[in-house]
């Protein structure tokens, strides 16, 4: 049987102010309500350069 890679227990959405804790299947930086926000930055900041 293959095992599931993991990250870290406990780790912390890196958005200042957001209390979320990770899933440790979740294996990005932010919660899964700040990652879309940050996708949305990042396309809109390299569409302006």
């Amino acid at each position: 049987m293959k095992k599931t890679k993991t990250s870290l227990k406990g780790r912390i959405c890196k958005v200042r102010h957001c209390k979320h804790i990770l899933s440790i299947y979740n294996h990005e930086a932010y919660c899964h309500v700040h990652l879309g926000q940050i996708d949305k930055f990042d396309k809109h900041k390299s569409y302006k350069a």
